[in-house]
């Protein structure tokens, strides 16, 4: 390969990674049935609603976990949602899901 050839692939590949957002392996945006279904029942989602209703918890909000990421770290986020507990329901998350999860909530920090 030549030095023009590799400097314009390298070029590229540098280009592609800084117009990319800083998110986990996760995709915000598949997280979003997820957090639907699951999540804004108890939690408060930004752009969410709860279909039948707020569950009577002191669960923090999405917002406020994105906020504080020196509390809510996404190793933190990741170690709890793979080991829930009361009263946090027992959900069967893969671990795609939960990094999701995890760049959902990272991406409420940019706004």
């Amino acid at each position: 390969m030549g030095r023009k050839r590799a400097t314009t692939l390298l070029g590229a590949l540098l280009a592609a990674t800084v117009a990319s957002p800083a998110y986990p392996a996760g995709n915000p945006d598949a997280a979003r049935p997820i957090i639907s279904e699951n999540c804004v029942s108890c939690h408060d989602v930004p752009g969410f609603k709860p279909k039948y209703g707020k569950a009577e918890v002191n669960a923090p909000g999405f917002q406020t976990i994105a906020d504080q990421p020196e509390t809510y770290s996404a190793n933190q986020i990741r170690q709890f949602l793979q080991h829930p507990h009361y009263p946090m329901a027992k959900f069967v998350l893969s671990s795609s899901d939960i990094e999701n999860i995890i760049a959902f909530i990272q991406s409420l920090r940019h706004q």
